[in-house]
Order: C-alpha cells, then structure tokens, then sequence
C-alpha cells in the first residue's frame, strides 16, 4: 500500500511490566510421531541455554528463532520469579501448539491449543494471551517457571503476563 510506513507500530503492551520478556531457551528437540510427552523431553543439568527477549505485545516468536516446522518437536523456555513471600500469583499465557508448564521442576499444567480441531483455544487456535490462566505457586525466594512449547504445524510461539506483581519480581 502506497504511504505505508515500513516502521513497525506502537506497541500496545511495550510499557506493562507484568509480562515476562526475558527467558533463557534451549534448542528444539525432534520428538516421536505418537508419544505425547515424555520424561526425556525434559531438559538436563547440561542443557545449554541462551536468552531470548519478547517481541512486539510480549510474543515470545518461536519460528522467528527456528524457523519453519517440518515435524514435532519441543523446545523449553524458562524464567526467574523472585518472590517476598509463599504466594499463589495467576499467570495468562498464550500459546501454539502444546505446553508443559512447571515450577520449580514440579509439573503445574499441561495443554493444547491445535488450529482447526475441538481444541482451539479462543481466538481460533491462535497464540493469545486470552488462550489459558493458571494459578502459580511461589515459593519465598528464587522460582524458575519453565514452559515446553511443542509444535508440528505452522507457527508456534508463547506470550505470558502475570496478572499482577505485588511482591514478586520478574527478571529483565
């Protein structure tokens, strides 16, 4: 369109500081075709990680970072939450395809949110922070959130923001 600006837009979300930007992230991991999770998928004391920032409205933008999905395969995110104290805090997050969700190396949540089948998740199986809301439970002190993304079919990504962050302090 002629007069178009090439300049991305104001990013709506750029100064709410709920949302977790920074993670550190592993490389993906092919899974088996007909194995919906598994321990081994899970990463080890040698994993390597590196950081990765947010996007734009505080998309985490997994086929920017590995590009195009040829089969299954998973890849783990994980954040640092410092907290005063033992407290529950409510966590929105999107996400495309599947996530295992843990805290502290405890399993918290599992879900799906397949495009085009029964279980796509508002808007349409679509990565949107209206996808899932969890309950977290922090420890006082050091927390470290961890979310497995598994996808096999076109995009795949995460976005995450805590409904509020009284007494909690996300790493930037």
């Amino acid at each position: 369109m002629e007069g178009l600006s090439p300049e991305p837009g104001i990013d709506p979300v750029a100064n709410d500081p709920r949302y977790i930007r920074k993670w550190l992230i592993n490389e993906p991991l092919a899974t088996d075709q007909g194995i919906d999770f598994s321990d081994e998928y899970v990463p080890k004391p040698e994993t390597k990680w590196e950081v990765i920032s947010a996007e734009r409205r505080g998309l985490i933008n997994l086929t920017r970072k590995f590009g195009k999905t040829t089969g299954r395969r998973i890849v783990w995110l994980k954040a640092t939450i410092n907290s005063e104290k033992d407290q529950d805090k409510m966590l929105r997050f999107g996400f495309s395809d599947e996530v295992w969700v843990m805290i502290n190396n405890k399993p918290l949540y599992l879900d799906k949110n397949l495009y085009n089948t029964p279980m796509a998740k508002i808007p349409d199986g679509r990565c949107s922070i209206e996808n899932s809301t969890i309950r977290v439970p922090l420890k006082k002190g050091e927390n470290q959130l961890m979310i497995g993304v598994a996808n096999f079919f076109y995009g795949w990504g995460i976005v995450a923001r805590f409904d509020d962050l009284g007494g909690i302090q996300l790493e930037k």
